[in-house]
């Protein structure tokens, strides 16, 4: 049995980082060794929670603390510096989608990560959605021909969960396209290759009080092999309803989506449908055929994409070919986000 990976964590303003912290506690690749957080009321509670040591700042936690890799879920405005010194301090990193929210910040990460043969691990769950893993099957395998268009919707909630008042300072903490186009702009290289960010805008419609707070964003990219990809993403979902994610790939023989978990495709002139029950199990319907099944990735129902997203993050620091392309992913990801809100800044300076 190979020894755990020794894990650090920074940051608990968000609830995602606890659903992460949780698994990794009871992960026999992996040991969670220490916690820092700035928040006396999050610290405690932490210690109690997790019985690791717990402090107020990383920088003693990693001068304390023997550990492989860290952990960062802090604000978004105060990543890059949390990346930064891990990187410096010659730990791989872990950490919740964006790694930065400015230009400035990105190059500043990306100069930390080259001086250093650590590894930058992003955890971006819908690569673990099993809907979607069936998506990027039908897209590969080239049931939907070239790609022509990809469409994202992605609708929030903004009081989903509990925010602190750094969430709603957009200059600070990031805008609507570094906190939530991120994870679609993500989907698209993901898909289909790299993309160019062509166009980026953002709204405020003043649903919280404060003044600046973006909630809602348009991005328009240049796909890798000619199509183009569109997302718009948004805090408007309704308190009455959930939120979703939507997506739709239409391509020269085909068009497959993707709504609230399901994958239905359509093919030729025939359409395809989900089975009774089966969240994420689709299928096409062709001109021979009455239809073929593309296989699930995982039942939805008993899938933890969270626990999925981890393992996939302890692996890549496992090996050094992975942890290549987890950092070309991160970084890259993270640029065209980081790119797509200062146009869409600039445009309204």
């Amino acid at each position: 049995m190979k020894t755990p990976l020794r894990i650090a964590a920074v940051g608990l303003e968000h609830d995602e980082i606890y659903r992460v912290l949780d698994r990794l506690r009871h992960h026999e690749e992996a040991d969670l060794k220490a916690i820092a957080e700035r928040s006396g009321r999050l610290r405690m509670a932490a210690a109690g929670r997790y019985r690791v040591p717990v402090f107020p700042r990383l920088a003693p936690l990693l001068d304390k603390t023997d550990v492989d890799s860290v952990l960062v879920a802090t604000a978004n405005g105060d990543k890059a510096a949390a990346v930064q010194e891990a990187l410096h301090a010659g730990k791989h990193v872990i950490a919740h989608a964006p790694l930065a929210i400015t230009l400035e910040q990105l190059a500043a990460v990306e100069e930390a990560q080259e001086a250093t043969d650590a590894a930058l691990v992003m955890l971006l769950p819908q690569r673990f959605t099993p809907a979607y893993v069936q998506l990027r099957d039908v897209v590969a395998q080239g049931e939907l021909g070239a790609i022509s268009q990809v469409v994202i919707i992605n609708s929030q909630k903004v009081a989903a969960t509990p925010r602190t008042q750094a969430f709603y300072a957009t200059k600070t903490h990031g805008g609507v396209l570094t906190t939530l186009a991120v994870h679609d702009i993500d989907v698209l290289r993901w898909l289909g290759g790299e993309v160019t960010v062509a166009y980026a805008a953002t709204q405020c419609h003043g649903l919280t009080e404060q003044p600046d707070f973006e909630d809602a964003g348009l991005v328009r990219c240049a796909l890798a092999g000619g199509g183009e990809g569109i997302v718009a993403c948004n805090w408007l979902a309704p308190d009455g309803g959930a939120p979703f994610h939507e997506i739709t790939v239409i391509g020269t023989e085909g068009t497959a989506w993707v709504h609230g978990g399901k994958m239905h495709a359509l093919r030729g002139d025939a359409a395809g449908q989900l089975s009774d029950g089966a969240d994420s199990q689709g299928y096409f319907a062709t001109h021979s055929e009455a239809g073929n099944a593309f296989p699930s990735a995982a039942g939805q129902a008993d899938h933890d994409i969270d626990a999925a997203m981890l393992n996939a993050a302890l692996s890549a620091l496992g090996a050094a070919d992975l942890r290549a392309a987890a950092t070309t992913a991160a970084l890259r990801t993270t640029r065209a986000a980081v790119q797509a809100q200062h146009i869409a800044w600039q445009d309204v300076e």
